[in-house]
This record gives C-alpha cells, sequence and structure tokens, in this order.
C-alpha cells in the first residue's frame, strides 16, 4: 500500500470516527422510533454521549428536563441505553435517574 493510500485511509477512519462521536441525540430518538412507543419530548439537544432532553413525556407522565446520554456498554449487548438523569437542583421537582432501554421492538 502506497504511502498516499494509507494517508488517505487514516483520514477516512478519523472522520468516520469523528462523526460517530459527534452524532445529534436527535437522530438516536428518531432512529430509536421511540415517538411510535408514547415516548416524546419538546426538543432533543447535544450529541449522543451527553445530551439534554426537554419535557420528556412517557405516555401521560411528564417528566420534564434530563440529561442523557448513550451507555456504550449497551451497544456491544445490541441495546440502545439511555441513561438519564435530572438534577436534584430542579425547581420544585425531586432527584430522578432511570434508564431507558431499546433492545429490537421492545422499550424496558
Amino acid at each position: 500500500m502506497s504511502r498516499s493510500a494509507k494517508r488517505a485511509v487514516l483520514i477516512a477512519l478519523a472522520l468516520t470516527l469523528a462523526l460517530i462521536a459527534l452524532l445529534p441525540l436527535r437522530i438516536v430518538f428518531d432512529m430509536a422510533n421511540l415517538g411510535a412507543r408514547g415516548v416524546s419530548a419538546r426538543a432533543v439537544e447535544g450529541t449522543i454521549w451527553s445530551g439534554t432532553v426537554r419535557d420528556l413525556k412517557i405516555g401521560r407522565l411528564s417528566l420534564g428536563d434530563l440529561d442523557a446520554g448513550l451507555s456504550p456498554a449497551g451497544l456491544f449487548g445490541g441495546e440502545l441505553v439511555l441513561a438519564m438523569t435530572r438534577a436534584d437542583d430542579a425547581p420544585g421537582q425531586p432527584p430522578l435517574a432511570f434508564t431507558l432501554a431499546k433492545s429490537g421492538e421492545s422499550i424496558a
């Protein structure tokens, strides 16, 4: 393999890794098809590793604004696992932490 071909492969690999690392959390929500299962949000911001979900609702249960991040360990097991937390300094709301997992067609 020539030197220029190696350089092209390294650049393509670096670009692919950068795109994955900076993937918007909104795309993950859409790909998981959570809306069809009663999960909705006013806005989803940030990257898959560290983002914010505004006004999250699961069915008729409103959970407010939550910090969210994709669990890398879940990806190795073939699941989409979002860790959700609400800070204890949210006015009028208690602290909250849970995971939203999608495996195949089910959400837990």
